[in-house]
């Protein structure tokens, strides 16, 4: 092995310094983030996250590539792994040994994410013989957006409804009651806590003008729209249109379509000049709505798992 691969639950102040200043790189040079804001956000985590493993992977005295580890859970059957490598370092086998030393000795499966699935990441999927699980797509679309949607249930936005900025004093908890009913089966949105949204509202991109609500008449949240402009949003001039939920009982009555529509209004008026989402493939009527505002496939992230020899 050429690379020095070292294992830890906690990452100390200079190793996360050293492994975010790569991972911004990383993620400028390719355009997309190399690991999933989950990850990212558990990397500065005070404590040891329960069933997470880092490994950071050096050549020489040099940081050259990056993975995290998550144990199972109940709502993911089989440990998860992302894993990059730094631009300066590709071409010279650093992911494959990683990669196999994550591996060696497994007696369970293995999930890997291949963010933008990259030739790279196809290559060692086909050099370990990893079979796609899942696939995300990531869409994409031209600002500004010249049109507007003010319709509801096929009629004007009625004044039953309000549409408003997210409320830091009085909609976290409902927001939060709210997420999980919508993402109820979602392997990630529909586990999140009130911490995991606590974390989100106190990163550096938030902003609750971002964060638009829609209440029924007695003022309780029916659904929201949440866009995102973080660092390499601000460095690409692609925002995201991070989020989009509606309660079940108001879905196919407009209002996802109306939430869309106003988040690319907000990133064309932040100075966005490009919208992206992602979307797991199997929810078409979410790829109904962005179909009709004008986004279109770009790229896919792709689940891939690794079995075991018999």
């Amino acid at each position: 092995m050429t690379i020095d691969l070292r294992t830890t639950r906690h990452l100390s102040s200079a190793q996360l310094r050293e492994l975010e200043t790569m991972i911004v790189a990383t993620a400028i040079w390719d355009g997309l983030w190399p690991l999933s804001e989950d990850s990212r956000l558990d990397l500065s985590a005070r404590t040891p996250i329960p069933g997470i493993a880092h490994y950071l992977a050096y050549h020489g005295e040099s940081l050259v590539g990056y993975a995290i580890r998550r144990e199972a859970t109940p709502r993911v059957a089989v440990p998860t792994v992302e894993l990059f490598v730094a631009p300066d370092y590709r071409l010279r086998s650093f992911g494959t040994e990683m990669l196999t030393a994550i591996v060696s000795g497994s007696l369970v499966s293995i999930a890997f994410w291949a963010h933008g699935n990259v030739p790279s990441a196809q290559s060692l999927r086909r050099k370990y013989c990893m079979v796609p699980t899942r696939k995300i797509a990531v869409l994409a679309r031209s600002l500004p957006y010249e049109h507007s949607t003010q319709t509801v249930d096929g009629n004007h936005f009625s004044q039953e409804y309000a549409i408003r900025a997210f409320s830091l004093e009085s909609d976290i908890d409902r927001w939060v009651a709210l997420n999980r009913r919508v993402f109820a089966g979602h392997p990630e949105q529909g586990a999140w806590t009130r911490r995991d949204f606590q974390k989100r509202l106190s990163s550096d991109w938030f902003h609750k003008s971002g964060l638009q609500i829609v209440t029924d008449p007695h003022d309780e949240p029916i659904g929201f729209g949440w866009s995102k402009i973080d660092t390499l949003a601000t460095a690409t001039g692609c925002g995201e249109f991070y989020v989009l939920g509606v309660d079940r009982r108001y879905q196919g009555r407009g209002f996802g379509q109306l939430l869309a529509s106003r988040s690319l209004q907000y990133l064309a008026g932040m100075g966005m000049k490009r919208a992206e989402l992602y979307a797991d493939e199997s929810n078409e009527p979410a790829i109904r709505i962005y179909d009709a505002l004008g986004y279109r496939h770009e790229r896919y992230d792709i689940v891939y798992l690794w079995c075991p020899h018999e």
